[in-house]
C-alpha cells in the first residue's frame, strides 16, 4: 500500500514539475520575437526548449485609417519543443511582431 502510495506521489510530482516547465515555456515564448531570434535553444529550469519559426504574412507599412501607416508588422508561427532527458511536449504559438517604420509628422 505504501509502495503503492509512494509511486502516486511521484508521479503526481514529475506532473506538476512538467506543467511548470511548459508553462514557464509558453511565457518565454510570448516574449520572444521571431524577427530577431527566429530559432533557437535555451534551458529552463533543466528543460531544454528549442524553436524555429514560420513568417506566415507580413504587411509593410501596414494601412491605418488615415492612410499610409507608420508600422510594419509581421505574423509568425513558433513551433517550439520543451525536453529533459525522454520527455518531450510539442508547443506551437503565434506571435505578431511590429516595428514603426514611418514617420509621423510628414512635413
Amino acid at each position: 500500500m505504501q509502495s503503492t502510495l509512494a509511486d502516486a506521489a511521484y508521479r503526481a510530482e514529475g506532473l506538476r514539475a512538467a506543467i511548470e516547465a511548459e508553462s514557464n515555456a509558453l511565457a518565454y515564448l510570448q516574449l520572444l520575437d521571431p524577427l530577431e531570434e527566429p530559432d533557437g535553444e535555451t534551458e529552463i529550469g533543466g528543460w531544454t526548449l528549442s524553436w524555429t519559426s514560420q513568417l506566415l504574412a507580413n504587411e509593410e507599412n501596414a494601412d491605418g485609417y488615415m492612410g499610409g501607416g507608420l508600422y510594419s508588422v509581421w505574423l509568425y508561427e513558433v513551433e517550439a519543443t520543451l525536453s529533459r532527458g525522454s520527455r518531450e511536449r510539442e508547443l506551437t504559438v503565434r506571435r505578431l511582431v511590429w516595428r514603426r517604420t514611418g514617420n509621423p509628422l510628414p512635413f
